[in-house]
């Protein structure tokens, strides 16, 4: 992705540096007080587990194709047998919208979403508390707030619990967001996550697995195709505890000798 100029600033470096490997990766830590952009390779430190390596195929946004989205056990999106195909199916046959680009708009779309998310979430509270009939539940109102790019819904931070599993699924890998991985806490008050920008025709529809939520468990890495391979993104698992205790945000440019 480049606004002005000929050449990118990753390809400078590589350039520059002439780096083994073409790629950087990301770590970012969960309480914010340190995180790593690294050029050139990978380091072990910030990583655990098993690899999940997937082909590029648009390097614009470093896009990969993806199987779905799940809400819980119930897939959102896309293809047939999701919510927002049966949406549409539902509306094509009340001939009150035929399913067009126009439906991922964002007024139609987020309203569809939300309805589904909040009718899920009052279904978990209405069985949380059939289990529990001894517990009593927060009596403080969920609150809605809209405007023209994002839609959040707080919640207080004790009702967490009720919440439901985000799960984006690639090649049949689920890769799980618990309600405290995709909830922010602010106070005593949590919101998702989640927030919608214009992506053009070309290189959407999309989802972003981004630093608030996903990059936080999952060490990412970038590597840049050439000749006839491809380009690749990595994931693996943050280590739970960094054993750095620097607390300041670096950059670091490494040879790849010195990481592998």
């Amino acid at each position: 992705m480049l606004s002005t100029g000929k050449s990118t600033l990753y390809e400078n470096l590589m350039s520059s540096y002439k780096l083994q490997h073409n790629e950087f990766s990301i770590y970012i830590g969960k309480d914010s007080k340190y995180s790593a952009l690294i050029f050139g390779g990978v380091d072990k430190n910030f990583f655990e587990g098993d690899i999940y390596m997937f082909p590029v195929v648009k390097e614009y946004y470093w896009e990969i194709h993806f199987d779905g989205l799940y809400i819980d056990h119930q897939k959102f999106c896309c293809g047939v047998n999701s919510i927002v195909y049966d949406l549409k199916k539902k509306d094509q046959e009340n001939n009150k919208l035929f399913f067009t680009r126009k439906y991922f708009r964002k007024n139609k779309f987020k309203t569809h979403l939300r309805k589904y998310l909040l009718k899920k979430i009052k279904h978990q509270k209405k069985q949380k508390h059939s289990n529990h009939k001894k517990k009593k539940l927060n009596k403080k109102k969920n609150y809605l707030i809209f405007d023209s790019g994002t839609s959040f819904n707080s919640v207080p931070k004790d009702e967490i619990e009720y919440f439901f599993r985000v799960v984006p699924s690639k090649n049949k890998m689920p890769f799980t967001l618990t309600p405290s991985q995709y909830l922010v806490r602010k106070n005593d008050m949590c919101k998702p996550a989640f927030m919608e920008i214009e992506v053009s025709s070309e290189y959407g529809h999309a989802y972003i697995l981004g630093n608030a939520t996903f990059m936080r468990y999952y060490y990412t890495v970038y590597r840049r195709g050439n000749n006839n391979n491809s380009s690749y993104v990595r994931y693996y698992k943050n280590k739970e505890k960094q054993k750095n205790k620097n607390n300041n945000i670096h950059t670091k440019i490494y040879n790849a000798k010195h990481l592998y």
